[in-house]
């Protein structure tokens, strides 16, 4: 079974539901997300209205819709995907990153509000991943994913299901998005934001 529609769209997405809440769905993955690379002064607003309409409206949306039957049946699983992006300021990519912060921060409070329902929310957290996400964001040539070999958008799925089977709240793939996310604890923000942007400047590429 397959659909087709603009989820930035509400109406679109309560559409969808429409349509599969006579199955029991039982593991809803809220993979659907674009982000925007370039200064906030010159990058299209219109596009960033559909992305946080897309990443945060339609993933709220989807997860109001299909936790509540999960609830009602007693069991269930979802995954929201996030991004390594979820745990930073990232300058270039603002309302991408502010989106992602959403996502984990929505995903972890619902995992805890839900225990002992049956029911469990796990955010997966990659890094830069081989998909078509950097085309669309017009960030390919960034340092951060230039001339890197990235994991495949396979490799990431597989991980982030065998964590949601495990009922765990949060799945960071990779020992470097992992170590990043550890070492952010302890640096202040600001240097955060700024250390995060020199990953992101394309005049910086190392070949």
């Amino acid at each position: 079974m397959s659909f087709k529609g603009d989820l930035s769209d509400t109406r679109t997405v309560v559409e969808i539901y429409e349509q599969v809440k006579e199955y029991p769905v039982e593991y809803p993955v809220n993979n659907a997300g674009f982000g925007e690379f370039g200064y906030f002064q010159n990058t299209d607003l219109k596009k960033e209205l559909e992305m946080i309409s897309l990443n945060i409206s339609a993933l709220t949306t989807l997860t109001k819709y299909f936790v509540k039957d999960m609830v009602a049946r007693g069991h269930g699983r979802i995954l929201n995907v996030g991004s390594n992006g979820s745990f930073f300021s990232c300058a270039q990519m603002a309302v991408y990153c502010v989106t992602k912060n959403y996502v984990l921060a929505f995903s972890e409070a619902l995992s805890v509000e839900l225990e002992k329902t049956g029911v469990t929310v796990t955010c997966l957290c990659p890094g830069p991943t081989k998909s078509g996400f950097q085309k669309a964001a017009h960030n390919e040539n960034s340092r951060l994913v230039k001339g890197k070999k990235l994991p495949s958008s396979v490799e990431v799925a597989e991980f982030g299901y065998k964590v949601m089977m495990k009922g765990k709240m949060t799945a960071i793939h990779g020992l470097n998005t992992r170590f990043e996310i550890f070492l952010r604890r302890f640096a202040p923000r600001k240097l955060t934001a700024k250390t995060v942007m020199f990953k992101m400047r394309e005049d910086l590429v190392l070949m």
